[in-house]
């Protein structure tokens, strides 16, 4: 995001960018290289970017006598706050710095001389504030070209990417036939990925250019990850039998009776971390057709690779993946010598690692990684020669840029010139398949005037062409704490409760669940500066970020006692489920096995919490002082969220047939449940109500699904 102070005034508001931002923030450098001082400055970051809106910074000529008048146009010229009125691309800037050194070099330039004003010290001459500016310019230009261009390879040229379906719903999970001329795939009605673990979900075979695609399964649970045998006869893939039971199945590519070659069963909630993308089900063939290698589980851990023999369905134990990491994404090379996968933790960090086999898949030494360049890396695919891969790789939401990478020592990854999802490489035709991800979610607002009168019509409030969510009023009302990717990764941003004047908080590259302390001074948030993810907080004008947690589990989900002492969080260390941890520092302490993101009550006396998807959809109670838990509400939406009031809880419901879903409020006295106003739409994460309980922000996904591209002559 880089820092307010040099920040554009369209960054500033999250409007899209382009190059003219850089040559705003370049002038801010400039204007502070020949003053002294920062073109706009403040007392908080807020401020700032207050200033960046809405101010002039003071003419660089007041400030500084001898600077020259071309000079101080140009750097005006850079500032102004409409993109069309700077100069549109850098070149530009750099011929008019080059025309005023050549009229500095022949003594012609003019500068403000004003000989009432007071002296001043002469830092430097004109001539060298041009020279110096020009050399900005050029260092800038021979750093992107050197940087951007000569320390990683050069980038993939043009490729011609068609859609390879456009069916209503997700297309998930390509695998081609070994020719090249089919390609198997996933279709979910679904149109929100994450639903493909609940809702049926089958294989279906398309032949490349003939429209209507083949149906190769109708099962009633969720058909996922079907792969192609290299002998072009079977596909394999993984039927979801309940949250903690998998099973692989087999089945000829041209229809007829299928058969299951190995069933795993997990710890309970495992395919919760397949939601989040950590160790889905999905397998790969050997390359003798003869065996799969697949994702398995045990009761106690899931994300362990298995080799599975078709004829016997004897299992042999591939990888034992560290504590708190899991193994998925197998992918074999074509000469069948060697394992890509890749190694994560439960938040889908990590990393792409090779094992070498022998031809029974019997390892040959550790895995040794192949990744480092970013945080995210997954779902490989072999090159037909088996010397190079292609994968995913990214940051937090956004895994979306395609790399290939060469398996030889001290090689980068090269970005491809296409984005995508999971992709798929023939060994035959030079194709190359991915999917292409719709997803926008953004915050809803709807007006309710008071107790039973009629709701105003909800409009879409905080928006962008990105993700929107989680927003959170202040305790007084004034601002708004939300997630937004709109700078191409989740960070917590602020706004006033318009709308107006947002702002980043956060640059972690990943941040997510503003809450805000009692007194409204300070928000606290999970996401990961480094590694796994922690819990830090920070003042919500900005400034410091501490970080309350650092430990190698997963902490997320915090919230504030009532009080203001303590930050309650969820963590999967061992001997707690739920931890708090004091504002001021030092270590956790365990509060016991109680489920969700606990809220405590503003007496006190209760922490309310929900146990998570897919357990129960519901929220619970237990005593702070200790003793039983009760269930309090019965079907929350299980990704609609709640908000703890002083006499009750306001929550999103479960949709129901008609794909509705209503605000509710459970009062704590009477244990009455009313509806306060209807949502229509795709209920997304979070839920938060004004002060005053008038104003009402929700998050609706906009738009969601996928499709499959293909790339043809892709070698």
């Amino acid at each position: 995001m880089g820092t307010a102070a040099y920040m554009s005034p369209e960054q500033a508001a999250g409007k899209s960018l382009d190059a003219r931002s850089d040559i705003f923030s370049f002038g801010s450098v400039l204007y502070e290289m020949v003053t002294g001082l920062r073109a706009f400055h403040g007392d908080s970051k807020m401020s700032i970017l207050a200033a960046v809106l809405n101010q002039e910074p003071k003419p660089a000529s007041e400030i500084s006598r001898v600077l020259p008048r071309d000079l101080e146009k140009i750097i005006s010229r850079c500032l102004r706050k409409d993109p069309s009125r700077r100069f549109q691309h850098m070149a530009d800037l750099k011929v008019a710095l080059e025309d005023l050194k050549e009229e500095s070099d022949s003594r012609q330039l003019g500068v403000r001389d004003d000989p009432n004003s007071p002296a001043e010290p002469r830092l430097l001459s004109p001539v060298r504030w041009v020279t110096i500016a020009v050399a900005g310019v050029s260092l800038a230009v021979a750093g992107w070209l050197w940087f951007g261009r000569s320390a990683k390879s050069p980038p993939e040229g043009p490729l011609a990417a068609v859609p390879l379906t456009s069916y209503p719903g997700s297309e998930l999970s390509p695998s081609f036939s070994p020719d090249g001329k089919q390609v198997v795939f996933v279709q979910a009605a679904a149109a929100d990925a994450g639903e493909i673990y609940t809702r049926n979900t089958d294989i279906y075979i398309k032949q490349i250019g003939v429209e209507e695609p083949f149906r190769l399964t109708d099962h009633p649970a969720p058909d996922l990850s079907p792969a192609w045998s290299p002998d072009g006869q079977t596909i394999a893939f993984a039927r979801q039998l309940s949250p903690e039971r998998v099973a692989y199945i087999v089945k000829p590519q041209r229809g007829g009776p299928e058969r299951t070659v190995a069933e795993f069963t997990g710890p309970k909630g495992a395919i919760g971390m397949a939601l989040f993308d950590w160790t889905p089900p999905s397998c790969a063939w050997t390359a003798d057709s003869q065996g799969l290698v697949v994702v398995g589980m045990n009761a106690e851990r899931v994300g362990l690779l298995f080799r599975v023999v078709l004829q016997s369905a004897e299992k042999q134990l591939l990888t034992d993946p560290p504590s708190g990491l899991g193994d998925g994404d197998p992918a074999i090379s074509p000469d069948g010598h060697d394992l890509v996968f890749s190694r994560k933790d439960s938040n889908g960090r990590g990393d792409l690692w090779r094992l070498s086999v022998r031809e029974d898949m019997t390892p040959l030494g550790k895995p040794e990684r192949l990744t480092v360049d970013t945080p995210v890396n997954l779902h490989p695919a072999w090159m037909p020669e088996g010397s190079e891969i292609v994968y995913n790789g990214g940051t937090g939401w956004s895994v979306n840029r395609l790399f290939r990478l060469p398996l030889s020592r001290a090689a980068r990854p090269v970005p491809l010139a296409v984005t995508g999802h999971a992709p798929a490489i023939s060994r035959q035709a030079n194709r190359l398949a991915y999917e292409v991800r719709r997803q926008d979610s953004n915050i809803w607002r709807v007006e309710v005037p008071g107790l039973g009168a009629k709701p105003r019509e909800a409009k879409k409030f905080i928006s962008s062409t990105r993700q929107e969510m989680e927003p959170r009023f202040s305790p007084d009302g004034t601002k708004i704490a939300f997630v937004s990717a709109r700078s191409g990764s989740p960070e917590i941003w602020v706004c006033n409760n318009d709308g107006s004047q947002p702002f980043s908080l956060t640059s972690l590259g990943y941040a997510n669940r503003p809450r805000w302390s009692p007194d409204g001074r300070r928000i606290v948030f999970y996401g990961h500066a480094r590694g796994s993810l922690d819990i830090y907080v920070m003042d919500a004008e900005g400034g410091a970020l501490r970080q309350l947690t650092d430990h190698p589990s997963v902490d997320q989900n915090p919230d504030w006692s009532a009080d203001g002492k303590w930050i309650y969080f969820q963590s999967d260390r061992r001997g707690s489920k739920r931890w708090k941890v004091s504002v001021g520092g030092g270590e956790a302490v365990p509060v016991g096995e109680i489920g969700g993101a606990p809220v405590e009550s503003p007496d006190g006396k209760f922490r309310y919490y929900d146990k998570g998807w897919p357990d129960t959809y519901g929220i619970w109670r237990v005593p702070t002082s200790g003793g039983a838990e009760t269930r309090f509400i019965d079907l929350v939406h299980p990704t609609g969220g709640w908000v703890g009031m002083d006499d009750g809880i306001y929550y999103i419901s479960k949709p129901n047939e008609k794909g509705v879903s209503n605000i509710r409020f459970k009062d704590f006295a009477n244990g009455s449940d009313r509806v306060v106003v209807a949502i229509e739409g795709r209920v997304n994460w979070g839920l938060t109500v004004s002060p005053d309980r008038r104003t009402f922000l929700y998050t609706l996904a906009d738009e969601s699904g996928s499709d499959l591209m293909l790339v043809e002559n892709f070698r």
